[in-house]
């Protein structure tokens, strides 16, 4: 009867892992959810690159919960890299460094932000029922992936319009790394990462040189 008195409290040990490690996988998509709605303030390029960067770190937190750190590091090595070719391409003349935000002045983009989280964890719901993934790596794919549609939908910007399709990206990546663990899927994801990191760099150069009296 002792050892039969000491189960319990193992069983209660393991379920409070399990809750852990549960409030611990929502925490990237809290991180992606500011993250993604920052980047459609105008804030200085800047602080728009670091929120980039840190998206990247939560979207890789989301896909190693499906593929090993070998591969889901292929991810965020990648995001970073085209954060930096993109980061690289910024005219400073033209960036403004002075943190003056204002709620006014993104009020239409918060109010289309949160529309488009609330259409994320409602399809998440849905979408649980058939994806074989746990609901946060769903609904932070979801969240991604519309927030970069709306980032797209907004801007015509060379740099904007790359984030925004970047994003798009990243949260397709969180949802397929789910349904599929293949270094090849891994590779093309890498490579069409970099393809349209250095053509937002491209055009954004162009569109400097057009500016150009």
């Amino acid at each position: 009867m002792g050892f039969a008195l000491a189960d319990p409290p193992a069983d209660n040990c393991c379920a409070g892992g399990r809750n852990l490690s549960e409030i611990l996988a929502y925490l990237p998509v809290f991180i992606l959810i500011l993250t993604g709605l920052g980047l459609l303030l105008n804030l200085p390029y800047r602080w728009l690159l670091i929120l980039f960067s840190v998206q990247f770190v939560a979207a890789f937190w989301l896909i190693l919960l499906s593929w090993p750190l070998g591969l889901a590091a292929v991810k965020l090595l990648v995001g970073w890299m085209a954060v930096a070719i993109i980061g690289s391409s910024i005219n400073e003349e033209e960036s403004p460094t002075d943190f003056n935000w204002k709620l006014n002045d993104n009020f239409f983009e918060i109010i289309a932000g949160l529309l488009i989280l609330l259409l994320a964890f409602s399809l998440g719901n849905t979408a649980f029922q058939w994806i074989p993934a746990s609901f946060a790596v769903i609904s932070g794919g979801l969240v991604l992936a519309g927030l970069g549609l709306l980032q797209l939908g907004l801007s015509t910007q060379p740099f904007r319009t790359t984030i925004g399709l970047l994003t798009l990206l990243s949260g397709f990546d969180i949802i397929y790394a789910a349904v599929v663990n293949s270094v090849l899927v891994a590779g093309l994801s890498a490579l069409v990462s970099l393809g349209l990191a250095f053509l937002g760099a491209y055009l954004m150069n162009v569109e400097h040189l057009e500016d150009q009296p």
